[in-house]
């Protein structure tokens, strides 16, 4: 009951944060690159298929919210997750979605979950 608890007081920073990942396709693949470790602007804009200044603006927002965090080595910057809980919830989700399970999916896409 404590994690329900918990879960209840963040609520709604929880659907914040899901939110500012959800909202945005880009930024949720960002994020996801991230888990992984530091890339540059470059690699990440390679990585999501975007030109590098949509994957800065997107960058802008995810640093605002304290997601990520920049390093700046000469005239590169490099991004990498600004805490590893961020990491686990990638991982978390990638194991959700990691069986295959394509009625899960299926019902994901449609909007609802059968139990």
């Amino acid at each position: 009951m404590e994690s329900f608890d918990r879960l209840r007081e963040r609520a709604d920073e929880i659907r914040d944060l899901l939110g500012l990942l959800g909202s945005s396709r880009t930024r949720f693949l960002i994020v996801a690159r991230l888990a992984q470790g530091e890339c540059s602007v470059s690699d990440l804009s390679q990585a999501v298929g975007m030109e590098q200044s949509s994957v800065s603006q997107h960058l802008r927002r995810l640093r605002s919210a304290g997601l990520v965090r920049p390093r700046r080595s000469h005239r590169r910057v490099y991004y990498s997750l600004a805490d590893d809980r961020v990491g686990a919830l990638m991982s978390a989700l990638d194991l959700l979605l990691a069986d295959g399970d394509e009625e899960f999916i299926a019902a994901l896409r449609a909007g609802r979950r059968k139990m």
